[in-house]
């Protein structure tokens, strides 16, 4: 992995510190590991390059232990500009996708699936990061959820009547929604063993439309409720809800929750950092100039640190980035930028 100097716009604050650096100029200075020195919020951030440019990322994940990232991109070659381009870009629509794994250390890839028609989402690792899962999508109704073991090449699929998943820290349970409920003006949430995918329990939350995501907390004692407007914390043993903070004060898109279930990480065009215990942002790091976008954020396994989707739209390439916020995160009282 190569460290780099990147020089972004980042809004922070904290209580002895209120900084705002508008920089608009992306700099990317090649260096041997460890030589460079992190630098505080005061300064540069410091962006290590996970994988060179790989084209159009459409969804990638990063395996527990930080060993391997699996990238899902179009198989067809897409220049900027083009039409097939514009076409992703405005509706999500290619003609095929492909999945490769890569060892982060070597950049190596270390196994690639066959190209596809069928649509690919929701990428996830196992707790022992060996086996890849996502689910696979040929029609409305056509659901399969495909356990791929990226060492030994062993493939198998399940029906499965769900649009999402997420796995437990532990390994040991799949909590899955996108099934449409029989309840008026609620929806589920089913537990499925993960060995089996037998169904363990279901979890009826009440006064919501439909859950768009969710989120497992490290212990494995609550979920992380997206259901649109709000979000939510679920005991899933007591089924107990109680509100967190209303989405549109962390993201566009639904925010993961980090280790310790203090903080929310949510991104659109940037990336913001939401305070659970405050209920407000502490951070928001929007990329350097017009054209550019951090996009995908999601916790890396180290504590502190973040990846993200580094996409230059007028050069049709994007690649994976690792940030150090550890600096932020573990101050000793972190001000808030904006309230929820």
């Amino acid at each position: 992995m190569k460290s780099m100097k990147v020089l972004a716009k980042i809004q922070y604050s904290s209580s002895s510190l209120r900084v705002k650096l508008l920089l608009s100029t992306l700099i990317l200075t090649s260096l041997l590991l460890g030589c460079l020195r992190q630098r505080g919020p005061e300064d540069e951030l410091v962006f290590e390059s996970v994988l060179p440019p790989v084209g159009l990322i459409i969804e990638y994940e990063v395996s527990p232990d930080g060993q391997f990232v699996a990238t899902s991109t179009p198989t067809e070659a897409i220049e900027a500009g083009s039409d097939a381009y514009k076409r992703i870009m405005r509706d999500s629509v290619f003609d095929e996708q492909q999945i490769t794994v890569f060892d982060v250390e070597t950049e190596a890839v270390v196994n690639q699936s066959q190209p596809t028609r069928d649509v690919i989402v929701n990428l996830r690792w196992s707790a022992d990061g060996r086996e890849l899962l996502y689910i696979s999508w040929a029609g409305k109704s056509q659901h399969e959820l495909v356990r791929w073991n990226v060492l030994s090449n062993e493939l198998t699929r399940a029906p499965f009547p769900h649009t999402g998943f997420d796995v437990s820290p532990s390994g040991q349970t799949v909590a899955a929604w996108g099934e449409e409920s029989l309840v008026e003006d609620s929806d589920e949430l089913r537990i499925y063993d993960f060995s089996t995918l037998q169904e363990v329990r279901t979890l009826t939350i009440r006064r919501i439309s439909d859950i768009e995501h969710a989120d497992w907390s490290m212990d494995g004692s609550w979920l992380l409720i997206d259901s649109g407007p709000q979000l939510l914390r679920l005991e899933w043993t007591s089924e107990k809800t109680e509100k967190l903070a209303d989405r549109k004060a962390v993201s566009t898109f639904p925010p993961l929750l980090d280790p310790t279930g203090r903080f929310l990480l949510g991104w659109d065009i940037g990336v913001t950092l939401f305070d659970l215990s405050q209920r407000c942002a502490i951070l928001h790091l929007d990329p350097p100039g017009r054209g550019k976008n951090y996009e995908n954020a999601e916790w890396a396994e180290e504590p502190g640190h973040i990846y993200l989707v580094f996409a230059e739209h007028d050069a049709a390439q994007q690649t994976i980035l690792k940030v150090d916020l550890s600096e932020i995160i573990e101050a000793d009282s972190p001000s808030c930028i904006s309230r929820d």
